[in-house]
């Protein structure tokens, strides 16, 4: 299923890979885009340093980076996620199931004293222009 709101992650080897393009496309009786990307990273022992979310319309939404080099100083001096995860949803009324909501969300994870937080960001697949982000205890 062809999305709105697509991934792009950055590897820590350098790379910057996205939703839809190259090797992690959709089709139809393969792995998903995002197991492909899960799979690509195992395979060469790699890691994710950032994910954003993006439309093809120019819309962002960014995490904080796990890398070593943010590109704002202010994320240089905040704790760094332990895990960077993407998640898609999907809610519905029983009676009305044509009508789902459908979400594409990006969390990043922080471990304080023992205790996991998380930070998410969900977008809206039918109308980009609306998104939420909160922080949670896990």
């Amino acid at each position: 299923m062809e999305h709105n709101v697509k991934w792009q992650v950055s590897l820590n080897n350098g790379e910057t890979l996205y939703e839809g393009k190259g090797l992690f496309i959709e089709v139809a009786g393969e792995l998903s885009p995002w197991n492909k990307l899960q799979e690509y990273i195992t395979a060469n022992n790699l890691e994710i340093t950032s994910l954003s979310l993006y439309t093809d319309s120019g819309q962002r939404w960014n995490l904080p980076s796990k890398g070593n080099n943010p590109k704002f100083r202010a994320f240089d001096l905040a704790q760094k996620p332990f895990k960077l995860n993407l998640g898609r949803v999907q809610a519905m009324d029983i009676e009305e199931p044509e009508n789902a909501d459908k979400f594409t969300t990006v969390s990043a994870y922080y471990d304080y004293d023992g205790i996991v937080y998380k930070m998410s960001i969900w977008v809206d697949e039918r109308n980009t222009n609306n998104s939420w982000s909160f922080f949670v205890k896990e």
